[in-house]
C-alpha cells in the first residue's frame, strides 16, 4: 500500500489571530484540533496575522488498500 496524504485548508481574511490575547490563549478549539491531527499521525498547521485572516492546515496520512483476487 502507498502512503498518501488527505490535506484540509480552511482560511477567512478576517481579523485574524493575536498569540498574546487571552481569548486566544483560553480556548481548548486548536489544541483539541491539534491533537486529534496527531493521534491520526498528522499534523495541524495554523498561520495568522492580526488583521490578515487566518488559514488552518491539516495533513493526515491516507493508507490505501489495494485487494487481490
Amino acid at each position: 500500500s502507498d502512503l498518501e496524504f488527505v490535506e484540509l485548508e480552511i482560511r477567512d481574511y478576517g481579523v485574524g489571530l493575536d498569540a498574546i490575547s487571552k481569548e486566544y490563549r483560553a480556548g481548548l478549539g486548536l489544541a483539541s484540533m491539534r491533537e486529534r491531527a496527531n493521534l491520526a499521525g498528522g499534523e495541524l498547521l495554523l498561520s495568522s496575522n492580526p488583521g490578515q485572516g487566518t488559514s488552518v492546515q491539516v495533513r493526515i496520512p491516507y493508507h490505501q488498500n489495494q485487494e487481490t483476487d
